[in-house]
């Protein structure tokens, strides 16, 4: 009767992969969290922005503002402009 042999890859190289691929997900996972919060950060000016826009040009200029500068202010944090 004729035997096999299975030849067993090294315990290191499923270790190595098995590393490989959590970094990989943890990167994955990483990136998705940082899209998500700038995208909820986004997400919460827009409420801003329409108030703003919804007021006069009077209310505005009280505020110190010109309609063209309504971006600009809300995202004043972010956007050295």
């Amino acid at each position: 009767m004729a035997s096999v042999e299975f030849s067993h890859a090294p315990a290191g190289l499923f270790s190595g992969l098995f590393s490989a691929l959590r970094a990989g997900l943890a990167r994955i996972g990483s990136s998705f969290a940082r899209g998500m919060t700038a995208y909820t950060v986004a997400r919460s000016r827009m409420g801003e922005i329409e108030r703003l826009e919804a007021k006069s040009d009077a209310e505005l200029a009280e505020m110190g503002l010109m309609r063209d500068d309504i971006y600009r202010h809300v995202f004043r944090d972010i956007l050295y402009i």
